[in-house]
Parts: structure tokens; C-alpha cells; sequence
């Protein structure tokens, strides 16, 4: 009975990540392909000129070293952080994830980076529109909660489990269009405000287009009005000179 509890724990989990028995059958045929492929490559590549098997292994190197940079370590602040999230939208799934650290501690990781990543998406969305947070969030409970339960229903398959099922698919149908409406919402606001500023521009397009000249060629007046002008320094230095001349006679 223990035992069929802790493989019933665990395939809850594995749903919920989105790793299914299914998935993970998929995941090791694709591994057993990738492996073939991989031996086929190294072969290929003892054939080849020794330059040539370099210059492929640093790239793969390369894109190794990308893809590890991508990844998002599990640190201890973001395990505490996943575990607060989680106990506070979704508590069973917290008892699931301590199951999984203590029997599958490398599936263990990759389920709080992907918890981190969700709870770092709402967490965005929640500093910009918090009526979009709220019905995000109460989709994200949904669909963990579908999941755990279509786990417990390959185990074993009752009346009470598809009608609690089917509930929960309603709800999450509700939940999408919730948000669905409110995406409408935001955009329809926006196109009014766009329709507004358009209005705005048919109805005083000559003003504005006054305005921007007046602004462009005033400030080009200011600028010559600024320097002196050629004519009046001839002026005031020919004056100069017929007083100074004036001046000379007087003198004598």
C-alpha cells in the first residue's frame, strides 16, 4: 500500500511538471536516438581531418556552455521561494514535490525551475496589471489541479474522480475565457485611445501644422537676430572715424 502510494505521489508530480509516463517514454526514445545519432557523428567524425572533428566539438562545446548559461539553477532562495508559491496556491502539490526531492532529486530540480519560471511570470504580470495577475493565477490553479487529478485517475478511475474532473474542466473553460475578456477589454481601450489621438489630428491638422512652423522658424529668427549686423558696424566704424577726423582739425 506504501509503495503504491509513493508511485501514485510521484506520477502526480510527474503530470504536473508535464511528465507523464507518456512523456518520459518519449523523452527516453528520443534519448536512445540521440545517443544512436551522437555514436553515428563520432564515427563519422574519426574519419575526418583532425581540424575539421575540432572546430565541431568547440562548437558543440559552445552551444553546451549556451544552453547551461539558459538554465535557471536551483538555488536555495529559489527553492524557498517555489515552496512559498506553491503552499500558498496549491498545497498538495507541496507534499508531491517533498516526495520527489527525497526519490527523484534530478526531476526534483527541473520541476522547481519550471515552478520558478511560472511563479516569475506571474509575479511580472502582477506589477503591471493586477486584474490580469488575479484571473492568471486562478488559471494556473486550475490546470495544476486538473493535473494531479487525471494522475490519480490512471491509477485508478472512478465515478466520483470523472465528475470532480469534468468540474475542474468547466472551471478551467470559465477561467480562459475570463481572461480571454479581459485581454479584450485592454485592447478595445487602447484602440479608443488610438481612435481618439487620430481624431485629434484630422480635426486640428492645420493648427498643428502652424504651430510646428512658427516653432521652426522662430527659433531660426532668434538665432540671426542674435549676431550683428554687417551694415551697422560700417556704420558706427565710419562715424567713428569722421569724429576722429573732426577731433584732428579742431586740434590744429
Amino acid at each position: 500500500m506504501r509503495f503504491r502510494t509513493a508511485k501514485l505521489a510521484l506520477l502526480g508530480v510527474l503530470v504536473a511538471m508535464g511528465l507523464s509516463p507518456v512523456a518520459l517514454s518519449a523523452q527516453q526514445r528520443e534519448t536512445k536516438q540521440a545517443s544512436a545519432a551522437s555514436k553515428k557523428k563520432a564515427d563519422d567524425k574519426a574519419a575526418k581531418p583532425d581540424k575539421e572533428a575540432a572546430g565541431k566539438s568547440a562548437a558543440a562545446k559552445t552551444g553546451s556552455d549556451a544552453q547551461a548559461k539558459d538554465r535557471i539553477s536551483v538555488t536555495p532562495e529559489r527553492e524557498a521561494a517555489v515552496m512559498t508559491f506553491v503552499k500558498r496556491n496549491h498545497a498538495e502539490l507541496s507534499e508531491l514535490l517533498a516526495h520527489l526531492k527525497a526519490n527523484q532529486p534530478k526531476e526534483y530540480d527541473r520541476a522547481i525551475r519550471e515552478l520558478y519560471r511560472a511563479s516569475e511570470r506571474l509575479t511580472q504580470i502582477q506589477d503591471r496589471d493586477k486584474t490580469q495577475y488575479d484571473l492568471e493565477l486562478r488559471l494556473w490553479k486550475t490546470q495544476s489541479r486538473i493535473q494531479l487529478l487525471t494522475a490519480r485517475i490512471q491509477m485508478g478511475e472512478s465515478e466520483d474522480l470523472r465528475r470532480e474532473l469534468r468540474e475542474l474542466l468547466s472551471e478551467l473553460v470559465d477561467n480562459r475565457a475570463a481572461l480571454l475578456k479581459h485581454d479584450r477589454e485592454k485592447a478595445a481601450n487602447r484602440l479608443a485611445k488610438i481612435d481618439e489621438d487620430l481624431q485629434r489630428l484630422e480635426n486640428d491638422r492645420e493648427k498643428i501644422i502652424q504651430r510646428q512652423l512658427q516653432s521652426l522658424t522662430g527659433a531660426g529668427k532668434a538665432k540671426k537676430s542674435d549676431k550683428p549686423n554687417e551694415t551697422s558696424r560700417t556704420a558706427k566704424g565710419s562715424t567713428k572715424s569722421s569724429d576722429s577726423s573732426s577731433s584732428a582739425k579742431v586740434a590744429e
